[in-house]
Order: C-alpha cells, then structure tokens, then sequence
C-alpha cells in the first residue's frame, strides 16, 4: 500500500494538498530513493527540509515499504538544485552504510580510511 505525504515550503503555498500558484503542475522532477535512505535523510536530519524553506519548492513523496518516489516542484534552476543536494546526500549515506557493513565483517579497516571519510 503507497502512502502519501506532501511537505510544502516557501512563504506562498497554500494548503496541503493544492500546489502554489507560482509552480507549474506539469513541471516536476523525479527522485527514487530507497525507504531507509529517504528515513535517513529526513527523518533524522530536519534541517535538510529547512534548508529548502525560503526556495519556493514543494516536495511531495510517495511510498511503500522498500522505494520513495520524492516528486520536486518549482522552478527549473531551483528543482535541479534540490535534486542534487537530495541525491548527493543520499549516495553519502549509503557510502557510510557500506562502510560500516564491511568494517562490522572484518573485510575493513578504517586505518586505511581517509580521515575525512570517517564514520
């Protein structure tokens, strides 16, 4: 079962559930995420949803138990922004997430990691 959620940012939106007029309902952009990257991201970083609040962007997102499809609303240069810090934060996260597996295992050490790569 999907379930929805719809986070609205920027000083212009209006309810919920209806898109600001300053947006175009047709122009979006896609970003797959997987449910532990997006709980990752999201639920334990709250500053990242501030990060986005005085940019006129509305995030909306659905989900099932193994995938997040976050839909970015806004304009063209703001929305691939977003798409990135979004991304980039997640491919630092599951970096992270390898790294820990495989020093749990014994197949790394993190002697021979970069210092600024540390856990």
């Amino acid at each position: 079962m999907m379930s929805q959620l719809h986070i609205c940012y920027g000083p212009v939106c209006e309810m919920q559930h209806h898109l600001p007029s300053f947006l175009d309902p047709l122009e979006f952009v896609i970003v797959y995420l997987e449910t532990w990257v997006y709980k990752g991201l999201f639920d334990l970083r709250p500053e990242l949803l501030l990060y986005f609040l005085n940019m006129h962007v509305l995030i909306t997102s659905d989900g099932d138990l193994s995938e997040t499809v976050l839909y970015i609303y806004g304009s063209k240069g703001i929305r691939i922004f977003a798409m990135f810090v979004i991304v980039s934060l997640a491919c630092n996260l599951r970096t992270k997430r390898n790294r820990a597996r495989a020093w749990a295992r014994g197949l790394q050490s993190p002697v021979w990691w970069n210092r600024r790569y540390f856990i």
